[in-house]
């Protein structure tokens, strides 16, 4: 009898164990983990004073959209695991090509880098966004002005005056944008 008791209370402890540890989980899952934080940083970008300049300096200048759900997200860290840069891979739907150089060939995909990320860390999902950029938006059409990288790939150019939406009034953007660039672009290139 004694020995009923002491094993049923030893199952009952086991079922308030593991009740307790999968209520904690469950509180770090939801609650911590799946927390989204977004943290600005500052950076200083070459400035652009021209439409003009903005189109010679431009290696790539296209025209499409970001297609859905294939932005993927590289870090690269100092020695001491510092964050060094943070930069978002874009595939991009092209619609048209209107700047490209002889050696490359630009079919209906092309990709090309943004500034900052998302990672996740133990304490949540945290959204750098560097100099308040956010990445395009796949149901709008874009240009985009993009230069050579040091790593081979194409990378968007002055950050907001990099990018221009050219189907609707580019309101993201307006307060980062330099407006008679934006003028410019849009006056030469919306439809």
């Amino acid at each position: 009898m004694i020995k009923l008791d002491v094993m049923r209370n030893k199952k009952l402890i086991f079922a308030i164990l593991c009740t307790f540890l999968l209520i904690v989980f469950a509180y770090y899952y939801f609650v911590v983990y799946a927390s989204y934080h977004e943290v600005d940083i500052h950076a200083t970008y070459k400035s652009v004073a021209s439409f003009e300049e903005l189109e010679r300096n431009a290696d790539v200048i296209l025209v499409g959209s970001a297609i859905p759900n294939t932005e993927k997200t590289v870090t690269t860290n100092f020695s001491n695991g510092n964050l060094q840069d943070i930069y978002t891979i874009t595939s991009f739907q092209v619609d048209k090509v209107i700047k490209q150089p002889k050696d490359l060939t630009i079919s209906d995909t092309f990709i090309f880098n943004q500034p900052g990320g998302t990672i996740q860390t133990l304490t949540g999902k945290y959204r750098l966004k560097i100099e308040d950029y956010d990445n395009l938006k796949p149901e709008k059409t874009y240009i985009v002005y993009l230069g050579k990288n040091n790593s081979g790939g194409y990378s968007l150019m002055y950050s907001h005056n990099g990018r221009y939406a050219l189907d609707d009034d580019n309101q993201e953007d307006n307060q980062h944008q330099n407006p008679l660039l934006k003028e410019a672009v849009l006056s030469k290139y919306k439809k």
